[in-house]
């Protein structure tokens, strides 16, 4: 191709920047140029706005979860404890800014009882135990029906969350009610060979299952075989 092409933009652009102030200086042959200017007082003044709501909304989220505890909520307990997790780093991250800005204050460093928190969800944790009440199972060719307990030692749980997997798909999740029982009814699964496998597991945080040992789960084993008439009706419950 012989043809040559040319092409001109003007752009112009206004950029504001948080806490900084831009000063345009002379152009300098080719090179543009500016200074940048940071507020520091207004970067710490904003800061600590902001670290100020965060520990009360830590102090909030970490009395509340003592308070579940008491009931025996344990999956209200969890809840302020995984959401409160992410905003005591958040505040660490912010007081590592303003160090490098300024020496620091002993008073602005976040103090909590979150550690505390967790320690006795996992104590009490460690007493929860779930069982498939081998009564309430019903099996059809289309559906399987089963009830799961679950009770620790001072009795039937209730708002305690329980799924059943098979494999690593989730089929269902419930929360006990105030009998301690959660009921399950499935519609969708797979069937390999004349045995139904199924795992019952609590439904909480990976990290608090594996440090209380209700990581594991239990495993239910359903086997079945098949008449003339082609119906299929239950011969074995095993866990």
């Amino acid at each position: 191709s012989q043809k040559k092409y040319a092409a001109t933009q003007n752009i112009q652009s206004e950029l504001t920047l948080k806490w900084i102030q831009l000063e345009v200086l002379p152009k300098s042959g080719s090179e543009f140029k500016a200074r940048a200017i940071l507020n520091v007082d207004e970067v710490e003044s904003a800061m600590l706005l902001r670290m100020r709501e965060l520990q009360k909304e830590i102090s909030i989220h970490e009395t509340k979860g003592m308070e579940a505890l008491k009931i025996r909520n344990y999956k209200k307990s969890s809840d302020e404890l995984m959401t409160a997790i992410p905003k005591v780093f958040i505040y660490n991250e912010m007081l590592d800014v303003l160090s490098k800005l300024k020496p620091l204050k002993s008073s602005i460093k976040l103090n909590h009882r979150l550690h505390e928190l967790e320690e006795q969800l996992i104590s009490k944790l460690n007493f929860v135990r779930i069982g498939i009440d081998s009564n309430s199972l019903k099996y059809s060719e289309s559906s399987f029906s089963f009830d799961v307990n679950a009770f620790d030692d001072l009795g039937p749980l209730s708002g305690l969350p329980i799924k059943i997997l098979q494999g690593s798909k989730i089929l269902m999740n419930r929360q006990t009610q105030q009998d301690g029982v959660a009921h399950f009814e499935l519609n969708k699964f797979s069937k390999k060979g004349n045995t139904l496998s199924l795992l019952c597991l609590v439904d909480l945080p990976e990290g608090l299952l594996k440090k209380s040992g209700l990581n594991q789960g239990i495993r239910l084993t359903y086997e079945y075989k098949k008449k003339e008439n082609r119906s299929e009706v239950a011969t074995k419950n095993e866990d």
